[in-house]
């Protein structure tokens, strides 16, 4: 071997008189870079790991709030859900767009996964297709009358015997019978909903059922604006409050007859306990991703700070969009204060109760509670003849005097 080739393979260079192309760095480089004149690039680990744009080229701003919300979000029960993927709402059975009988459901089927096969995979899979060849055969003649020497699956095919997706519906069949088998390991890249594990988003009921229900306070009514319509009643949903963010949640059935008041929600903060009771999140969609870059078509009032007045300064999350849907904690407690275990026997013979946001009554309106107006109507008329009693005296006070 050549002193040439030698060095070519080298990862040194050397300086010689005979090699036109010589790789050197100097003292500075090899201080602060690490470059020792190598031939092939090295990783620099102490590099930044980000790109570096400037203010002229593009509009930007941090987005570290949006992106820690979002995955200390996504650690808990109800992860993100994405629009397409959002619960639709059932429809009511009273309504004139209903249908008479349920959608039927769709059917899947399996195939082998022979894309994400290997090599070794594949010819296992190409043997047992061979060995099943006598079976498919015998499902494609089953019906026919055919001599033995022409039951082939060429003469099947030429002669249209077998139908196009006799293949498809053969091996369907035979990976439905693999998936289902006790011994079976095999796990497809999108699992069928009846054969194998599937990771999905928790279920609303899940969420329902969740210990960890946390205390909120409901704030107002959404406003219908101008699509009201006096047939939907008041059933508009409340504005919840939880834990510095605003969701919304379902306000349970309400008659047509209950009218909406300023009672029901404490605008005044004079009667704290109006509106509080402790909700679970059932369901959580992504409307729009946080937006840190290309800020300046919205205007200037994302990238500079306003003068007047840091209240109207903007918050991180505006630009990211996000429904938060909530109920209230169906849950009960005992006499200890211990949360009943749902299905339990405690749980069965508990008694109904409704919770501060499910009725208006319960918040001022018509009355309050059921349960609690014999106890207010008696105390009222105490009240009353209270006052009727002091009116009284006073009136004789007044008459004696204006006598003497």
């Amino acid at each position: 071997m050549s002193f040439q080739q030698l060095l070519k393979r080298s990862r040194f260079a050397v300086h010689d008189p005979l090699v036109t192309r010589v790789y050197a760095s100097n003292t500075s480089s090899q201080r602060h870079g690490g470059d020792f004149g190598l031939k092939a690039p090295v990783n620099r680990p102490r590099l930044s790991r980000f790109i570096r744009l400037g203010k002229s080229i593009s509009g930007w701003r941090s987005g570290e709030e949006e992106a820690r919300f979002m995955a200390q979000w996504a650690d808990g029960r109800i992860p993100w859900a994405s629009k397409a993927d959002r619960r639709l709402k059932p429809a009511s059975v009273f309504s004139p767009y209903a249908e008479d009988e349920p959608a039927p459901e769709a059917v899947t089927h399996v195939l082998p996964n022979v894309d994400a096969m290997t090599e070794p995979e594949f010819a296992a899979y190409l043997d047992s297709v061979r060995a099943r060849r006598a079976s498919l055969r015998a499902a494609v003649f089953a019906e026919t009358d055919v001599p033995a020497d022409e039951a082939t699956l060429a003469h099947a095919a030429a002669r249209g015997i077998a139908r196009d997706s006799a293949s498809a519906d053969f091996q369907v069949d035979e990976t439905q019978r693999d998936l289902a088998a006790p011994h079976s390991s095999t796990i497809q890249p999108r699992p069928h909903r009846l054969h194998g594990l599937q990771y999905s988003s928790a279920p609303a009921a899940g969420a329902a059922l969740h210990g960890r229900a946390l205390p909120g306070r409901a704030l107002d009514r959404v406003r219908a604006g101008g699509r009201f319509r006096a047939l939907e009643g008041t059933n508009a949903e409340w504005v919840v409050g939880l834990g510095g963010l605003t969701a919304t949640g379902s306000s349970g059935v309400s008659r047509v007859t209950d009218k909406a008041s300023l009672s029901q929600f404490d605008y005044s903060r004079e009667r704290p306990e109006r509106g509080v009771a402790k909700f679970a999140v059932t369901e959580a969609t992504v409307e729009a991703p946080p937006k840190v870059l290309a800020l300046g078509v919205a205007g200037k009032r994302w990238l500079e700070a306003p003068h007047f007045s840091s209240a109207r300064r903007p918050a991180p999350l505006q630009t990211f969009r996000f429904d938060l849907r909530v109920s209230e904690d169906e849950g009960a407690a005992d006499a200890a204060g211990e949360r009943i275990v749902p299905g339990s026997a405690a749980w069965v013979a508990r008694e109904p109760s409704r919770g501060l946001t499910e009725t208006e009554g319960a918040m001022g309106v018509l009355g309050g509670p059921r349960a609690a107006r014999p106890s207010l109507a008696q105390r009222r008329n105490s009240t009353r003849a209270q006052s009727d009693t002091i009116d009284s005296l006073l009136a004789r006070i007044a008459g004696s005097a204006g006598g003497r």
